[in-house]
């Protein structure tokens, strides 16, 4: 059975990895390019995933909107083709730096 600590390393592998990929690239860059909004994506997905293992006693020490987390999983696994890429945009600049530091704080 994995643990919160094993679930928490795996998210910040996803930030890392969305990190790298968004590297250099401005707004428009992103907009046009499937393949990176894909990659993304998929990550946001994978952090979604994890975050929703986590336990609701760590979530609880861990001041993060948990339920916008798992929420974004949800619509991109079930509503793929009504993603808002704005709203991806905005989460992997501003939120991904927020999740990042918040969960290298707890560790």
């Amino acid at each position: 059975m994995k643990t919160n600590q094993v679930y928490i390393k795996i998210i910040l592998d996803s930030v890392g990895k969305i990190e790298n990929s968004i590297k250099g690239v401005t707004k428009e860059m992103f907009m046009e390019n499937q393949e990176k909004q894909s990659a993304i994506i998929l990550h946001l997905i994978l952090i979604g995933e994890n975050a929703n293992k986590i336990s609701e006693d760590v979530q609880s020490q861990i001041d993060l909107p948990w339920r916008d987390i798992i929420g974004l999983r949800n619509v991109a696994v079930h509503e793929y083709m009504n993603l808002e890429l704005n709203m991806i945009w905005n989460t992997v600049n501003y939120n991904i730096p927020e999740l990042k530091k918040k969960l290298l704080e707890y560790k």
